[in-house]
């Protein structure tokens, strides 16, 4: 399957780690933050205090972002991206903004 071929939780303690920690993370955010910075994986995550870390840029992003990303990609159809990002807003996971914008920006 794509994502579990993808997709790795690497956790190391080097001066990366240990930065992230000073800057008041727990340690499985400064794991995950960590690998993030030092090589080209992409973090999900949907606690604000990562969220709001914009050093990562384009690597740290919100699960409705990564479904986004995955329909531009081809990955997911208009259909299943459209449920999902529905189902999402449902929950409260992601702002009626947010959703609002996900609808426009994908066209679906």
């Amino acid at each position: 399957m794509w994502i579990v071929e993808h997709c790795a939780v690497l956790p190391k303690r080097n001066v990366v780690f240990s930065s992230f920690l000073k800057e008041g993370f727990d340690e499985a955010d400064a794991s995950l933050l960590e690998c993030a910075s030092e090589k080209e994986y992409f973090v999900v995550s949907e606690d604000p205090k990562m969220l709001r870390y914009v050093r990562l840029g384009f690597q740290l992003l919100q699960l409705a972002d990564l479904i986004a990303v995955l329909y531009k990609k081809k990955f997911l159809s208009k259909q299943v991206t459209k449920r999902i990002i529905k189902f999402l807003r449902t929950k409260r996971n992601i702002t009626k903004k947010k959703y609002k914008d996900l609808k426009l920006m994908l066209r679906i």
